[in-house]
């Protein structure tokens, strides 16, 4: 056998439309509420402590999005701490999907610093806003299986 072969779809056939893609992006308001945790945080803190600030004080993914007709994921989280110093990062989205969207925060001495690369708003992870996700030249399985198929 020398590989695959296309076929035609069988007469009536029904067009089957893949299931929504959940948005997964770092929201817009999770940058003030990363400010305001780590303002808030006592100057010596432990890993359990800055997790327990964030889990209270940033805003929950949305239970149903409109637009995706799904609920919106959750970006993954990660926590640094050298001594006093806290570091969180929160990013969402994959390179086969289009993009990475991140948001950064730090607090050093004292002071805190929240901010969103340059390189990770060329486009948002999955935002419908921007569109379908840029073609790499190559299919990738999650393309591939965003087309209407036939049953």
């Amino acid at each position: 056998m020398s590989g695959p072969s296309r076929r035609d779809c069988p007469a009536g056939a029904t067009p089957v439309n893949p299931p929504p893609i959940p948005l997964w992006e770092v929201p817009d308001g999770f940058d003030p509420a990363l400010q305001t945790v780590l303002t808030g945080l006592p100057a010596a803190v432990i890993e359990n402590d800055v997790l327990a600030a964030l889990a209270r004080s940033m805003p929950a993914p949305r239970s149903f999005n409109p637009d995706t007709q799904t609920a919106d994921r959750a970006p993954l989280r990660d926590v640094a701490l050298r001594g006093d110093d806290v570091g969180v990062a929160y990013r969402a989205g994959d390179r086969s999907t289009g993009g990475i969207d991140c948001l950064l925060g730090s607090r050093v001495n004292g002071t805190t610093l929240v901010w969103r690369p340059s390189w990770a708003q060329v486009q948002p992870a999955n935002s419908r806003a921007w569109g379908r996700p840029r073609s790499t030249g190559r299919e990738s399985p999650r393309r591939t299986s965003a087309r209407r198929r036939c049953r």
